[in-house]
């Protein structure tokens, strides 16, 4: 499933539509929140779960969790998302893969 809906961000953002694609926008979750969840804005899927009672605080630690801002979502900031999630992972990454466990 993608963070970010990919036909939401063709919309929204041509100039970075190719990246839609990427690992960055790409999280697990079950197919029936992704079915709810469907092409809508990040924060009209996020209104829609704290709606259903889940605190801030519990969803805010879920994305965490996740590397996924909340605050984007929220503004839905594709940019700023992109940005942050990418050096998130990577950073990730790079201390796996040069630490002395590898």
């Amino acid at each position: 499933m993608t963070v970010f809906p990919q036909q939401w961000v063709r919309w929204k953002d041509e100039a970075m539509a190719d990246r839609r694609n990427s690992i960055v926008n790409i999280v697990t979750i079950t197919q029936y929140t992704n079915g709810w969840k469907s092409n809508r804005a990040p924060k009209d899927y996020v209104k829609q779960i704290l709606s259903l009672g889940v605190s801030e605080e519990r969803l805010r630690a879920i994305f965490n969790d996740h590397l996924v801002d909340l605050d984007d979502l929220r503004e839905n900031d594709w940019a700023s998302f992109y940005a942050k999630r990418r050096d998130q992972i990577h950073n990730l990454l790079v201390k796996h893969f040069t630490s002395d466990h590898v």
